[in-house]
């Protein structure tokens, strides 16, 4: 949800004026399932929810992420945001580490100003470090298991926290290795654990491995007692269940081979210590593959174990007792405890509880056969000469950010000389607690845990522990923490209060606190727009917003205000309908006007013509006859404003404006009906000599007047409608004048007139005999395609009628977009327009350069192209006409002149031609002007040809030329700094597609 300025003033009111013991964190929500985290997807968001009253200006909110158990003992922080103090709903944008791996993470939001937190719910996260499939065996697929042996398979990517094996697509339970045993024929495979949700997101499922199992005979072996449990110095016989005279049998002991030989199918092993052991058999039949039997552990009844442990720790506090006890794996024991090698008369459990401090250890006895005793290790219980205790924050913690912190016992150390017990943590309530802040005793509290939560609080702390019973013991003091919390109550501003409204232009904000040697930081919606030393003069506003003030002062930490949502009313009365403050009185008509304001219980008045209506003190009032209309209303508290509204006018009209039209698209020309309707009526408010005051009136109140259709200055029999239809008769020619009385009251007004004739004009267009242009001191004439007597003509140029001008034709002396209207009987066509210009030389062209010689190589001459005008006419050197088309070739030495006709203008162009006799293809041109060698010329066996392709490559391999009927004319324009260097040119000439010459052209000035 989008917040304004003004939803947080209205959630702020709500909250001042219930309880504030609400404020702080909730509704933790993680906008995902699961973190499958990878390289490429590591962004994630979060939501939380903020009750007001908003937090201090101060306050950050930190993102905090638990271990795989949702423990936060050691949370890792996912990001600390601040700029966020005015928002109700914050968002948040964080990353994983790449360490999570579990399924049972949370994180917690902390605010530090309040001090809050919350936590979210439970949920799964991996790093996806691993998202190819596993090779499982080196890629072998197919493996066969003698019976009783097994087989170790392993993936080739061992890198993964965790595995998943599958033996016939069921998950294998308890095994996470990048390996496993196998025993048992199945199809096996693996696959990196990434919990329930991320596998899925991982593609890491590895190769199916298929292993079959070999032939068994069921290869078993066995002895006397079942249970292989027999005294030392006692032989022990084994004997296999399947008896080959000719099979191989091995005999081993703890894995390592003891014995072999054909036909041994029985073992008898040797009658001291080294009997006890774990046995197997392998049998060899010579069919490829051995058999393993099963193993059986000979154990001694006088071989037993016994060991000692102590309750939490080994060390005994005043007046309290130590569990101590004994586990063994004696089948039938008995005990008999020591201190200090001294027998405890009666200690002869399997514990003990001790009250003093010594040298403990049991003797653990079997009785019956192969009787034996063992003793277990030494235990020993002191009682220390010296705690020590280490105290630390019971959160993470910063200076100067958060406004109460707890401070905890981390650890108490019992010390013995060098050797050092810690004290469990159940055991903290048997020592006594004081803590001192800045050497002096804190009195708040007397247990392992104190909370600091006021400014007159921080300073320096330590702990000091204390034993009740302890003697001669030393206790030194913790170390040390400091605490120095923010104070939120420090400054504030407008006196706390977290609103307020202001009427004037501007209103000055102060802060509680005045200190000269102060830095002032003022705030509009969480951003920083004023700061000043010694700014307690105060933060002029202009405008509604969210303001605090942070102080900061040298060596103490910044204390930031309450906020306060400043509202700038803009008191105004206005009209509710903001039309025209001008009208028409019509007295068919109901005027109704009303007011709105945003006035704190105002006094009303109407006025009209200045002068009070008596009881009209209401918003709304209905006009009953002209006059200028106002009111004034006066705010009762408040901002306390007076506001006077613009007078609306009501005029009666001295006048109309009736205008009629042809409905549409219809005029009263051809057809067989028109329609003509009013198509406006103005109210003449006022008028002078030359302008007039009106206003429109609406169409659906036309029928409000007296209306009367005039045919001929006659007024037509039950015409009375805003519009009327005349049909064209069957017979006779029609030529009639139409126009509308319109009356209201004793005010009676004529329309303009239209006229209706049926006539049908042809369209016209316009002609000049050629093209539209204007010769130098000539003229030019237009006409009309229509030109009977019995149309009117009227011509227009620039689309300004032209005066006197009324003929068919029209005589043109200046160039303009000309047109004429044709016209008869009210009907009239108008032509297109006619562009008209003064003639330009520069609209006829040659393609060759008419500044320079045209150099004719060879018999065939050179072939010159003009365009852009109507006739062409050629004369040659001697005096002779050579060509009358666009199109001329030129032969001879000499001066060629072109006579170009545009419309009725004249226009020369003088060619100089000179022959060059040219027998070989150049490879060097001097475009420096001198008339000699200028351009690259070509015999004529090659220019001039449309069959031959001439091309041009520039030093840079770009096509600089590519053309048929090449004029030996290049370079045209040759701009390129020739001083420096000379440019090397690759030209290539093509006879109908094949190449007949090619090499390079040196360009040198």
């Amino acid at each position: 949800m989008k917040l304004s300025v003004r939803n947080i003033f209205t959630l702020l009111l709500i909250f001042i004026a219930g309880s504030i013991y609400s404020q702080g964190l909730s509704g933790l929500t993680l906008e995902f399932n699961a973190a499958c985290v990878s390289q490429s997807h590591n962004t994630f968001t979060a939501k939380f929810k903020w009750t007001p009253p908003m937090p201090n200006g101060s306050n950050q909110y930190i993102l905090e992420l638990s271990d795989e158990t949702g423990n936060f003992s050691n949370p890792k922080i996912l990001g600390t945001y601040t700029g966020r103090n005015n928002q109700l709903e914050p968002k948040v944008t964080f990353q994983f580490p790449k360490e999570v791996h579990g399924n049972a993470y949370k994180i917690r939001v902390r605010s530090t100003y309040p001090a809050h937190s919350v936590e979210s719910t439970s949920f799964s996260a991996y790093f996806l470090e691993i998202n190819t499939p596993l090779v499982l065996n080196g890629g072998h697929s197919d493996e066969t298991l003698c019976p009783g042996h097994s087989k170790t398979i392993s993936v080739d990517k061992q890198r993964a926290k965790a595995y998943r094996w599958y033996k016939n697509n069921q998950l294998i339970a308890n095994e996470k290795g990048h390996s496993l045993v196998v025993s048992q024929a199945g199809t096996y495979y693996a696959e990196v654990d990434y919990g329930d949700y991320c596998s899925n997101s991982a593609s890491t499922r590895s190769n199916n491995v298929v292993f079959s199992s070999a032939g068994t005979s069921g290869l078993t072996i066995s002895g006397t007692p079942a249970d292989a449990i027999i005294c030392k110095g006692n032989s022990y016989t084994m004997t296999a269940s399947v008896q080959n005279a000719t099979a191989t049998y091995k005999w081993f002991r703890n894995g390592t081979q003891i014995s072999s030989g054909v036909g041994m199918y029985s073992f008898t092993t040797a009658n001291t210590t080294s009997a006890a052991g774990i046995y197997h058999v392998e049998m060899f039949s010579g069919q490829g593959c051995s058999e393993l039997s099963n193993k059986i552990e000979v154990r001694f009844k006088d071989s037993f174990l016994a060991n000692i442990s102590s309750e939490e720790g080994n060390v005994i506090l005043p007046g309290k007792t130590k569990n101590l006890s004994v586990t063994t794996t004696a089948p039938s024991p008995t005990y008999q405890w020591y201190k200090n090698d001294v027998e405890i008369v009666g200690a002869n459990g399997a514990s003990y509880t001790a009250n003093q401090a010594g040298k403990y250890h049991a003797k653990v006895t079997q009785s019956g056969d192969c009787a034996n005793s063992v003793n277990t290790q030494v235990i020993t219980l002191v009682n220390p000469d010296k705690y020590t205790v280490t105290i630390d924050y019971k959160t993470p913690y910063t200076d100067c950010t958060y406004d109460k912190i707890a401070l905890v016992v981390k650890s108490i150390v019992a010390s013995k000389g060098s050797d050092k017990f810690n004290i469990p943590a159940s055991d903290y309530n048997l020592f006594t607690y004081q803590w001192l802040k800045d050497e002096t005793v804190f009195p708040s509290s007397s247990t392992s845990e104190v909370l600091v939560s006021s400014i007159a609080n921080n300073g320096r702390y330590s702990l000091q522990l204390g034993l009740s019973g302890a003697s001669g013991v030393s206790f030194p003091r913790s170390n040390e923490l400091t605490v120095q919390l923010a104070d939120g109550d420090y400054v504030k501003l407008n006196n706390g209060d977290q609103a307020l409204q202001f009427c004037s232009e501007k209103h000055l904000l102060k802060a509680s606190v005045e200190d000269a040697n102060a830095t002032y930081t003022w705030f509009k919606d969480g951003v920083s727009i004023k700061e000043e030393k010694g700014g307690y003069q105060g933060l002029e506003i202009s405008e509604t917003g969210l303001y605090h003030v942070q102080i900061t002062t040298s060596g103490d930490c910044k204390a930031s205000s309450n906020f306060v949502y400043a509202e700038k009313k803009e008191v105004f009365a206005n009209w509710i309908n903001q039309n025209t403050q001008k009208q028409a009185f019509l007295n068919y008509k109901t005027y109704h006007l009303g007011i709105s304001h945003n006035m704190t219980n105002p006094t009303i008045q109407w006025y009209r013509n200045n002068m009070p209506i008596t009881g009209e003190n209401q918003p709304n009032y209905t006009v009953n006859q002209p006059g200028s209309y106002h009111v004034e209303l006066t705010e009762v508290g408040g901002c306390g404003a007076t506001i006077r509204t613009t007078p609306k006018q009501f005029v009666a009209p001295i006048g109309f404006n009736a205008v009629i039209g042809y409905r549409e698209s219809q005029n009263a020309c051809g057809g067989t009906e028109v329609t003509m309707e009013l198509q406006k009526l103005e109210a003449i408010l006022s008028k002078t000599t030359d302008t007039q005051e009106t206003v429109l009136i609406p169409a659906n109140e036309y029928e409000k007047f007296d209306l009367q259709w005039v045919k001929n200055d006659v007024p037509e029999a039950g015409q009375k409608a805003p519009q009327i239809t005349i049909h064209k008769p069957a017979t006779g020619v029609v030529s009639d004048n139409y126009s509308l009385n319109v009356g209201y009251g004793t005010i009676i007004v004529n329309s303009n007139q239209l006229s209706v004739s049926f006539i049908t004009i042809p369209d016209v267009t316009i002609s000049s005999g050629g093209s539209h242009v204007l010769c130098d001191g000539s003229d030019l004439i237009l006409k009309s395609s229509l030109t009977s007597s019995a149309y009117n003509y009227e011509w227009y140029r620039n689309n300004e009628l032209i005066s006197g001008a009324t003929s068919f034709e029209l005589k043109v002396t200046e160039p303009g977009g000309y047109h004429v209207k044709v016209s008869s009987g009210g009907c009239s066509k108008i032509s297109e327009t006619a562009n008209v210009t003064n003639f330009s030389t520069d609209v006829v062209t040659v393609d060759v350069d008419v500044t320079k010689t045209v150099n004719i190589t060879g018999t065939d001459g050179v072939k010159v192209t003009a365009s852009g005008a109507d006739t062409y006419l050629w004369v040659a050197p001697d005096g002779t006409v050579v060509s009358n088309e666009a199109v001329v070739i030129l032969k001879e030495t000499g001066k060629y002149i072109l006579t170009a006709t545009v419309g009725g203008c004249k226009t020369t162009i003088i060619l100089n031609a000179q022959a060059i006799i040219i027998n070989d293809i150049p490879n060097v041109v001097t475009p420096n002007g001198d008339g000699s060698n200028d351009t690259w010329a070509i015999p004529s066996t090659y220019s001039n040809r449309d069959n031959v392709k001439v091309t041009i490559y520039s030093p840079e391999g770009k096509v600089e030329l590519s053309a048929t009927n090449y004029k030996n004319d290049w370079p045209k324009n040759y701009t390129k700094d020739l001083n420096k260097r000379a440019l090397v040119y690759l030209y290539v000439i093509e006879i109908d597609g094949k190449v007949e010459k090619q090499g390079t052209i040196s360009v040198l000035k």
